[in-house]
Formats: structure tokens, C-alpha cells, sequence
């Protein structure tokens, strides 16, 4: 839902299940970094590697296990509220409920989970 919403927004999309369903974490950020993408997860492991391990990134935003209709209204209030820290790169943030919430930025995202 969350990667289909991106692609018609005009977002530029890859998710790990299309290349390696079993792709590794660490192998996940060496690619977010190559290709330059920030990973959009709900996967605590991410922060935990970045912070742990002093790993570089392009930026991962983490989104609560929610329902997805919830989860993509937070992902709309970031790109609507962060869109220029997420052009800057090297953006990190755990995403929680807000109040309001819409679109913007152009940016290569990654989707890792559903």
C-alpha cells in the first residue's frame, strides 16, 4: 500500500521483496547507501545497526507498526514536514502519531517491509 502510494505520487520506489525477500539487514544499507535511497521500515533492527555500529545511511524512517492506512497518513506528514532534511540525506527518524498530515518532496525512497 505504502510503495504503491509513493510510485503514484511520483516517488522512485524499490522494495527489498522484489530484488532478495531474505536479504540481510546490513546488506539492505550497503544498498540503501549505494543507491543513495532512504529505507521506510518498521523494523527496529535499522536503528539499532545505525546507532550500534556507527553506520553511514541516507536516511531511514521508521514507521510504528500501525495499520496501514495510519502508517501512510505519518509517512505523508513527513515528506509533508521534512522534506528538506530528507533532501539533505542522512536523515533519521522514528515516525509517531502527529496531528496533521499531507505530501510533498521528491526523493529515492526504499521500501523494506510492508
Amino acid at each position: 500500500m505504502l510503495a504503491r502510494w509513493l510510485l503514484e505520487h511520483g516517488y522512485d520506489v524499490l522494495r527489498v521483496a522484489d530484488v532478495d525477500s531474505k536479504m540481510q539487514d546490513h546488506k539492505i544499507l550497503q544498498w540503501a547507501l549505494r543507491e543513495k535511497r532512504i529505507i521506510i521500515t518498521t523494523d527496529q533492527d535499522f536503528e539499532e545497526i545505525i546507532w550500534r555500529e556507527n553506520r553511514r545511511h541516507e536516511g531511514v524512517l521508521r514507521l510504528e507498526n500501525l495499520p496501514h492506512i495510519e502508517r501512510l497518513s505519518l509517512l505523508e506528514y513527513v515528506l509533508t514536514h521534512h522534506s528538506q532534511d530528507l533532501a539533505l540525506g542522512g536523515y533519521h527518524h522514528r515516525i509517531e502519531p502527529k496531528d496533521s498530515y499531507s505530501q510533498a518532496s521528491q526523493r529515492r525512497l526504499m521500501r523494506v517491509s510492508s
